[in-house]
């Protein structure tokens, strides 16, 4: 039978629809990019309870999965059209909350200029999703309009906050000329802005006069990706922010253009805390982007698997490339990605996870040879060094504001280990089970540690969202199906008479 035309607002309440556990990624999402606008990601009571009932809901979203009998992609009104409008809601929430507070902590209000009109034009596109029967121009290109619109807003926040005084912008922005000039970044002295008694840096990760900081606690790929804008004398915010677009486009690509993916994508680039981390210059938008690539590549190889010529040789390698430059973004990439290796079918699963990791090794190679013992100071020590912060987003840190120890490191790798054997439940694992596992484990484990701040938090909300698009995409896909044609009553009587002969 004919598909019926899809409409191009949100879709209608159904009756027939159940609220299966994907529901409550969405709502996880909005809970700590919410929890985030309300504290910045410092300590806050009532920021920590809402990162707590984020995971609590993605938690219950693991040990829920789908509704019973439905096989991962059937029934594509399982849940989806809630989605859409849940992240809506919290889309339209994004954009008031935009209007309303100041987005970047060093950005003086004035030097804001257009930001607000330019809102105003993102306002008016995520009003369209409302509209039930909107031109095929507008539902093609308000996306495209959402995308340029979070571009010239991120460029007003980095043109209204040079220089931001943030350890990371000097780490990035000296780091990548370092190694334009031939010079080893991880062997340069940075300069310590926060004073000689800064709290922030252990004692034997500063120069003896305190007035330096001697290594680089980012991984290379993050100083590679900076270099163009560093050719072009250019801010490395910049290429945070190219990445923070693409990301979006990633999230819309991964649920194939659908509703939810589409505003799963918006959120990603309209949430309250994305243009203050843009403006902070921190490198989670590398960690975003890579892993969705990764993502995307699993995805397209999987396609091409179920396709009759098969994926081949080709599929396994590029999606073991994509997964090299994910595992190369950060030290925890590993942790986000593991779940993802056990979504792979078994036959190209090791192979694959080899060249992924051969890939990440040829990565550091180079600064290994310039000096490992520099290498290994700057991305490994520098972070078991870093001591511990009491104004993080956690419960330890409420802890210790409480007049409590600080507590071990250990729990928080146990809790996280704990939540990602959640998904081991049910088998086989998805792509969208295995997202959900790695960001579920990853948010147990910033929200029980010893730093956890809106980077590693906005970073979950993008998974979340990937986790929402992929669950979307394969909605559509199963509705885009024909059904299979029922057995006419004539084939049915005429299976029926043997049978009933033999129980003779």
């Amino acid at each position: 039978m004919p598909s019926l035309p899809r409409s191009s607002a949100l879709p209608a309440a159904g009756a027939e629809e159940r609220l299966p556990g994907v529901v409550l990624v969405p709502i996880a999402a909005l809970a700590l990019a919410f929890g985030l606008g309300w504290s910045d990601g410092f300590l806050d009571p009532v920021g920590l309870v809402l990162v707590s009932l984020s995971l609590a809901a993605v938690v219950a979203a693991l040990l829920v999965g789908r509704p019973a009998g439905r096989a991962d992609g059937a029934g594509a009104r399982s849940g989806t059209p809630w989605s859409s409008r849940i992240l809506w809601a919290g889309v339209a929430a994004s954009v008031v909350y935009d209007a309303i507070v100041v987005p970047g902590y060093f950005v003086p209000p004035e030097t804001l200029g257009a930001f607000r009109p330019v809102l105003a034009v993102a306002a008016v596109a995520v009003l369209s999703y409302l509209w039930a029967r909107a031109p095929a121009p507008v539902v093609r290109f308000r996306f495209p309009v959402l995308v340029g619109v979070a571009a010239v807003l991120g460029g007003i926040v980095i043109r209204a906050s040079p220089r931001p005084p943030i350890d990371v912008w000097y780490f990035q922005q000296i780091g990548s000329l370092a190694i334009m000039r031939g010079v080893d970044p991880y062997l340069v002295a940075y300069p310590n802005i926060y004073g000689p008694f800064t709290p922030y840096y252990a004692a034997s990760l500063l120069s003896p006069d305190h007035a330096y900081v001697l290594g680089n606690p980012y991984p290379p790929l993050t100083l590679l990706l900076a270099i163009p804008t560093a050719l072009l004398e250019a801010d490395v915010r910049w290429t945070m922010l190219a990445l923070v677009l693409f990301s979006a486009w990633a999230v819309r690509r991964l649920g194939r253009g659908s509703r939810a993916a589409e505003l799963a994508a918006v959120l990603v680039l309209l949430q309250p805390r994305t243009f203050f981390v843009v403006e902070q210059s921190w490198t989670e938008p590398t960690v975003l982007a890579s892993t969705l690539l990764a993502l995307l590549a699993v995805e397209a190889s999987s396609r091409r698997e179920a396709s009759p010529g098969g994926a081949g040789v080709i599929g396994w390698i590029v999606t073991g490339l994509a997964g090299a430059v994910a595992l190369s973004s950060k030290q925890y990439a590993p942790l986000l990605l593991a779940p993802v290796l056990f979504a792979l079918p078994a036959a190209r699963r090791w192979k694959t996870a080899a060249l992924a990791v051969a890939g990440a090794a040829l990565v550091l190679l180079p600064f290994a040879v310039w000096d490992a013992p520099a290498l290994y100071r700057s991305i490994v020590a520098f972070q078991l060094e870093q001591p511990f912060r009491p104004d993080s987003l956690s419960w330890p840190a409420l802890v210790v504001r409480g007049g409590g120890p600080i507590l071990p490191a250990w729990p928080a790798a146990l809790i996280a280990a704990a939540t990602m054997a959640l998904a081991a439940v049910r088998r086989p694992l998805s792509l969208e089970r295995a997202v959900l596992a790695g960001a579920a484990a990853w948010l147990a484990f910033v929200v029980f540690s010893k730093q956890a701040f809106c980077n590693y938090y906005w970073l979950v909300v993008g998974l979340f969202c990937a986790a929402v698009a992929l669950r979307a995409g394969s909605d559509s896909a199963a509705a885009s199906r024909p059904a299979p044609e029922e057995p006419s009553s004539s084939v049915v009587a005429g299976r029926a008479a043997p049978e009933q002969s033999a129980a003779r």
